[in-house]
């Protein structure tokens, strides 16, 4: 019987360095920090093949990044990936940034719901734009109606 793929909060120190590795094989570069937390997914052989990590928590706002290797998205994953921020940390905007001629990513976070905020020019590297692109708790699709109607009672 095959093991289905598992999803899994960094809990430890390790998992958190483990995630910061992964994310960082696939070019997104993030220094270690106190308030950095990542969601890792891993298929039946135990081995990691995505993260969604998280820091930059200020006030009602957080940022978001993720790289993962094949099909290592599912809507389950998503509805955890927002999960933690919108309900569990509270936030009210997830921000993230990408690289302009980063085609492929653009047009992912794009399905995911995120909207282009501002264009920095030659943010990412001279002559390459950072897009950063938002997302509300309000027009966040991977929530299911029962979490936005609890946020909004409370």
């Amino acid at each position: 019987m095959v093991e289905a793929m598992v999803i899994r909060p960094a809990v430890s120190a390790e998992d958190k360095r483990m995630a910061l590795q992964f994310l960082g094989a696939h070019g997104v570069i993030l220094l270690e920090s106190s308030d950095f937390n990542a969601l890792g997914r891993f298929n039946a052989e135990r081995k990691l093949i995505g993260v969604v990590g998280y820091n930059g928590f200020n006030a009602k706002v957080c940022s978001m990044h993720s790289a993962g290797d094949g099909n290592w998205v599912s809507r389950e994953f998503l509805r955890d990936a927002f999960h933690y921020p919108f309900v569990t940390c509270d936030v009210n905007v997830i921000v993230g940034t990408v690289a302009g001629n980063n085609a492929r990513a653009l047009k992912f976070n794009k399905h995911l719901g995120f909207e282009v905020l501002f264009r920095l020019k030659d943010g990412w590297e001279s002559g390459i734009d950072m897009v950063v692109m938002g997302m509300s708790k309000q027009s966040c699709r991977w929530l299911t109606q029962e979490q936005k109607h609890e946020l909004q009672a409370a």
